[in-house]
């Protein structure tokens, strides 16, 4: 019983770092977080910090496999209620609108292998991708089940290229101040980039694509 509420209590503080993290990120974003910001905001020792993980990458790691466990969660409850129903039109919706709220996620998604992975051992990076591998997986299936047509594995294989795309997109659509200014210019303003009307786009098209691949003889 004692160790059952030793457990308990390590796994609160980590949770509690974790928030005191994600507070400050979304404030002024992941790059402005340091772990003496977050100590002072958790109400710890820097040094507690370390105890729970063992760099700043490792913390950014933890905060985005949360992110990413309450996305998958959002985005298999959606396709499970509409399974069968949607077109690719639909379904490309209901995923970039579950992305609507989630600019934390993206953007520590877009440093996760050039930083995050990058100052980690190789137990904490196994960890993070097995259960990734296992959400993955899951939604993939989903997917599978709310777009009949997809081919087996063609869920996951979908969801691997929809990371790409907001990587991608996300950066587009997020320039500098000096450059956000001048995409402003009437004759530099077609190539600013919308985030969520382009990922629509492009997860429609890639949908269709998949469909009529799958279609020929």
């Amino acid at each position: 019983m004692e160790r059952a509420r030793k457990a308990e209590d390590k796994e609160r503080r980590a949770q509690e770092i974790l928030d005191a993290a994600e507070a400050l990120a979304l404030e002024g974003g992941w790059a402005d977080v340091t772990v003496a910001a977050v100590a002072a905001q958790a109400g710890v020792a820097k040094g507690t910090v370390f105890l729970y993980f063992s760099t700043r990458e490792a913390l950014g790691l933890a905060l985005l496999e949360r992110a990413l466990e309450g996305w998958f969660a959002e985005v298999r409850a959606r396709l499970q209620r509409a399974r069968g129903t949607l077109t690719s039109a639909g379904v490309a919706r209901t995923l970039s609108d579950s992305l609507r709220d989630r600019r934390l996620m993206i953007e520590l998604l877009s440093i996760l292998g050039s930083q995050l992975e990058a100052n980690v051992d190789e137990a904490t990076a196994r960890g993070f991708k097995e259960r990734l591998m296992a959400r993955l997986i899951a939604a993939g299936a989903a997917l599978e089940s709310a777009v009949p047509h997809l081919p087996p594995g063609g869920g996951l294989r979908f969801l691997l290229q929809m990371d790409a795309l907001v990587i991608g997109l996300w950066q587009m659509s997020s320039p500098a101040p000096v450059v956000a200014r001048l995409l402003e210019e009437p004759h530099l303003k077609p190539m600013k980039v919308d985030f969520a009307r382009e990922l629509t786009a492009s997860l429609r098209a890639l949908l269709d694509g998949s469909l009529r691949k799958e279609a020929t003889p």
